[in-house]
C-alpha cells in the first residue's frame, strides 16, 4: 500500500480514532547520559529496559557531567573542568552530536549538576570550589553566557533540578538516606531542608536530578540501582516510577515531549460577518499520544469540511480565498459545528495517533459551509502535520 493509500484509508476508516476517545496515560520517559564514554540511551520506565542510542561526537575529551532539557526540547549538557570552569554544550539527538555553546571560566568545576530554568534563558550549573568540598551555584546566560554568582550551598550535595512551578532543588546526604533540599535562588547559602529523609534512594554512587518538562514535579535517579523516583517537593517523600536498569548512565533528563510537528501556515478567507475561521492542532502528532484538530471562529451551527493532502498549495478559488492543500487525498471528512451566528461555530476533535501513521506528513485545511460568502464557504488556515 502507498503512503497516499495509507493515509487516506487510515482517515477513511478514522484509525485515529477520534470523538469519545479517553485520554491514555502516557509513562515516564527518559533520556540517560554515560557521562565518561558520552553514550545516550533511552530509559523506559514502563518497560524497565536501558537502550544505548549510540556515542555522541563534537563533546569534550573527557565527557560530561550532567544534562537536561529545555522546554523548547533542546537537550542541553555540561561538561566539567577541573578547578578552571566548565562548558555548556547543546547534543543534537537525531545526529548524536554535541556543539560548544559557552565556556565560562570560573573556579567551580560544574561537576555536580545542571538545571535548565523554565523560561530556558539560563542554565543552572552546580560544581565543587576548586579541590575542595565546598558546592557553589551559578547561573549562566544561555543567550549571550554571562555567568552570575548565587553563592554556595556548602559540602556533600549532588544534582540540581527545577520543579514544574520554578522551584529549584538539590539532594545532600541525611543521616540514613539524602535529603531534598529547596535552593534559595538569590543566595543559595540560605537553601533549606524539604521534609524528611528518602530512605529508599541509594545515592552511593550518587544522584540526579530532571527538571520537569511539561510535567509536574520533580524526578531523581539513583546511579546504583538505576531507579527513577518522582519526589514531592513539598515533603521530600519520594515514589518509585519505575526502573530502567542499572547501567552506566551517570546523568538523565525528560524525554523530548513531543516529536512530531504541527505548522500552521497560508491565511483563511472571511465568511458571514468577517470573521476568519481558523484551524489549528493541540498536543503532541506522536505515535501513541493524543491531539485534537481545532475549529474555531467559525459561522455556528454549520458544518466543516476537513480537506486531507500531502502537501501546501496557494489555489486561487474566489472570493479571495484559496485551496491551501494539494495533492488532495479522494476522502474528506464532514463535521457539524457548533455555536450559533458568526464567529460562534467551533469544533475539537481528539484523536490519538495509530502506529500504522508513524511518519506520517499530510497537510490539513477546513472549509465551512456559508451560503452567505460568493463561493458559498469559508476556508481557513493550512497546517502542515508531520507524525513521528
Amino acid at each position: 500500500m502507498s503512503r497516499f493509500s495509507r493515509l487516506c484509508s487510515s482517515f477513511t476508516a478514522l484509525a485515529l480514532v477520534c470523538a469519545a476517545v479517553a485520554p491514555r496515560a502516557v509513562a515516564a520517559d527518559f533520556v540517560g547520559i554515560d557521562g565518561f564514554a558520552k553514550t545516550l540511551y533511552d530509559l523506559d520506565t514502563q518497560a524497565g529496559t536501558t537502550t544505548a542510542l549510540g556515542t555522541i561526537t563534537g563533546g569534550p575529551n573527557f565527557g560530561f557531567g550532567a544534562i537536561d532539557r529545555a522546554a523548547d526540547g533542546t537537550l542541553w549538557a555540561v561538561a566539567p573542568g577541573l578547578v578552571s570552569g566548565y562548558s555548556l554544550y547543546t547534543i543534537d539527538e537525531a545526529t548524536l552530536t554535541a556543539t560548544l555553546k559557552w565556556t565560562v571560566a570560573t573556579n567551580c568545576t560544574g561537576n555536580v549538576g545542571m538545571a535548565i530554568e523554565p523560561s530556558g534563558n539560563a542554565a543552572w550549573v552546580a560544581g565543587f570550589v576548586g579541590f575542595s568540598l565546598i558546592v557553589k551555584v551559578q547561573r549562566v546566560s544561555l543567550t549571550n553566557g554571562t555567568m552570575t554568582e548565587k553563592g554556595s550551598l556548602g559540602g556533600n550535595y549532588w544534582g540540581l533540578g527545577f520543579d514544574d512551578v520554578g522551584d529549584l532543588f538539590s539532594t545532600t546526604q541525611g543521616s540514613i538516606g539524602p535529603l531534598l533540599v529547596k535552593v534559595d535562588q538569590t543566595n543559595a547559602a540560605n537553601s533549606t531542608v524539604v521534609g524528611t529523609d528518602m530512605t529508599s534512594v541509594d545515592m552511593s554512587f550518587g544522584l540526579d536530578l530532571a527538571s520537569s518538562v511539561n510535567a509536574t514535579g520533580l524526578t531523581l535517579y539513583s546511579r546504583a540501582t538505576g531507579t527513577v523516583f518522582e519526589v514531592d517537593t513539598s515533603t521530600g517523600v519520594e515514589s518509585v516510577i519505575g526502573n530502567p536498569g542499572v547501567s552506566s548512565v551517570s546523568s538523565f533528563a525528560a524525554n523530548d515531549p513531543c516529536g512530531g510537528d504541527a505548522d500552521p501556515y497560508g491565511a483563511g478567507c472571511a465568511g458571514t460577518g468577517g470573521f476568519v475561521p481558523s484551524l489549528a492542532i493541540e498536543g503532541c502528532p506522536q505515535v501513541g499520544d493524543m491531539f485534537s484538530v481545532d475549529i474555531a471562529n467559525a459561522l455556528g451551527g454549520s458544518s466543516a469540511v476537513l480537506l486531507i493532502g500531502l502537501g501546501q498549495s496557494s489555489i486561487p478559488v474566489g472570493g479571495g480565498c484559496s485551496l491551501l492543500v494539494s495533492p488532495l487525498a479522494p476522502v474528506t471528512l464532514t463535521v457539524p459545528l457548533g455555536g450559533a451566528g458568526p464567529g460562534t461555530g467551533s469544533l475539537s476533535i481528539p484523536l490519538i495517533v495509530t502506529p500504522n501513521l508513524a511518519g506520517a506528513d499530510f497537510t490539513l485545511q477546513a472549509w465551512v459551509i456559508d451560503p452567505a460568502t460568493g463561493i458559498g464557504g469559508a476556508g481557513t488556515n493550512g497546517v502542515h502535520v508531520h507524525i513521528l
